[in-house]
């Protein structure tokens, strides 16, 4: 049998490429002619800037600067002018309050309320319905007299009237009834 042959594989060398340089052309700026600059003074600035303020202050309505000035004092002039009236108006509103509170207490101290429960009363009679806080009284004494109780500690009977009797007497009771029981 003959004999196989074996096949041998070649390699070729592997060749970079070559790559040229870019070749960049040189770019020179134009030559442009000596000019000759303009110079200005001072007081050529000055007019200058006098004129452009002017084209401002005429688009916003005023002739120039003097005119714009006088405009803007008078309007921070106004200004103080509108703060002294909202904290003269906040006086007022807190000079009414202290004087609806002072009438109300006094119409309760009228009806024959205590002064301790003066407060209190005056805070219940602004829930009920009713033109003034004479009326507003009115209607609250009906659904709650004890307000007007005379010299009494607490809402409800008073100690000595026929049902009342204070927290000592009740708890002695319930003391001598667990002694009973």
């Amino acid at each position: 049998m003959p004999e196989p042959k074996v096949i041998e594989p070649v390699v070729e060398p592997v060749v970079e490429p070559k790559v040229a340089e870019p070749v960049v052309p040189e770019v020179t700026p134009p030559v442009e002619p000596p000019a000759t600059e303009k110079t200005f003074t001072q007081t050529e600035l000055n007019a200058i800037n006098l004129k452009e303020k002017n084209k401002v202050y005429k688009s916003m309505g005023y002739k120039d600067e003097d005119e714009y000035k006088a405009a803007k004092q008078k309007h921070e002039d106004d200004m103080g002018v509108a703060e002294k009236l909202a904290l003269k108006e906040t006086d007022y509103t807190t000079a009414l309050t202290r004087a609806e509170k002072a009438e109300a207490q006094l119409s309760v101290l009228s009806a024959g309320i205590p002064a301790k429960k003066a407060e209190k009363a005056v805070k219940l009679a602004a829930t009920y319905d009713g033109e003034t806080m004479d009326a507003k009284i009115a209607a609250m004494l009906v659904e709650y007299p004890e307000f007007k109780s005379n010299g009494g500690t607490a809402f409800g009977n008073p100690p000595g009237a026929p049902g009342g009797e204070t927290k000592e007497q009740r708890l002695e009771k319930i003391f001598k009834a667990s002694l009973t029981s």
